[in-house]
């Protein structure tokens, strides 16, 4: 029982423990969003100016020459707003640590204490009910022979009667002789078992016989 209530307790413990973690982790990841919109952030692209062939030319031979012209081309960077950058950065770093925090959770032995735990508990619930069975058995057995150990008092006590009303049956003996005769009988029972069911009957109804006689 005592080791059943402990593991019971333990089993309890880390299982309250285990919630506070899930609730801390929800607590670090509330608010947090695994996507970012590009609108939110402002973003647009750079461009720069760059001068290309227009495709117009003048003159003739090597005496050709092509005009230029100004064209708006993206530089593949983009523009964001510092603010907006600012909060990024913020808003990563918390993610980071919070990553941080819940790697360290994963890396605790704590589920795998809470299953070696659990698997104790179950050992012992198995043992356990194995002797709330044995019990309830010895709970039926020690009935029975209550019931048995009942009936042999009041067949002990039949006998003594028996013995007792046969001897002042006869009419041979005397009152004072059966009390010689079933005292002597006694003391023969009391070599084989001392202090039995015969033994007090006798000593009980000598006490009552004896009250009895002193009150005349």
């Amino acid at each position: 029982m005592p080791e059943y209530k402990k593991a019971k307790d333990e089993l309890k413990e880390m299982n309250t423990t285990l919630e506070q973690r899930k609730s801390e982790v929800l607590a670090l990841s509330k608010g947090k969003t695994a996507t970012i919109k590009k609108e939110s952030l402002d973003l647009k692209d750079e461009t720069k100016t760059v001068k290309v062939p227009s495709g117009e030319t003048i003159g003739i031979g090597k005496l050709r020459h092509e005009f230029m012209k100004n064209e708006e081309r993206k530089t593949g960077n983009i523009i964001i707003p510092e603010s907006k950058l600012n909060a990024l950065i913020k808003s990563y770093e918390e993610l980071y640590r919070a990553n941080e925090q819940l790697k360290e959770y994963a890396e605790t032995d704590l589920p795998k204490e809470i299953t070696r735990v659990k698997e104790k508990y179950r050992e012992l619930a198995k043992d356990y009910n194995k002797l709330v069975r044995k019990s309830n058995q010895n709970i039926e057995t020690l009935e029975k022979l209550e019931k048995e150990n009942k009936s042999l008092k009041n067949e002990i006590k039949g006998i003594y009667k028996g013995f007792k009303e046969y001897f002042k049956d006869s009419k041979q003996v005397t009152t004072e002789q059966v009390k010689t005769l079933v005292s002597g009988v006694v003391d023969k029972v009391k070599e084989f078992v001392k202090g039995g069911e015969f033994e007090k009957i006798h000593r009980n109804e000598t006490r009552t016989r004896d009250r009895d006689e002193l009150s005349r």
